[in-house]
C-alpha cells in the first residue's frame, strides 16, 4: 500500500501535471470564460432590467 501511494504521490507531482495541465487548464480556461460571459450577460439583462423598470415608474 505504502508503495502505491508512493507511486501516486510520484504520479501526481512529475509527469501528468506537466501533461495534464494543458487540456485541464484550457478546459478550465474555456469553463471560466463562459461562466464569466454567462454572468456578466445574466448581469447586464438584470441591470438593464432594473434601469428599464426605473426608466417606466
Amino acid at each position: 500500500m505504502a508503495k502505491k501511494s508512493d507511486n501516486f504521490l510520484a504520479d501526481i507531482t512529475k509527469p501528468k501535471i506537466k501533461h495534464l495541465s494543458y487540456l485541464d487548464g484550457l478546459r478550465f480556461g474555456l469553463g471560466f470564460g463562459v461562466g464569466i460571459l454567462i454572468l456578466f450577460s445574466l448581469l447586464g439583462a438584470v441591470a438593464w432590467g432594473v434601469i428599464y423598470f426605473l426608466h417606466i415608474h
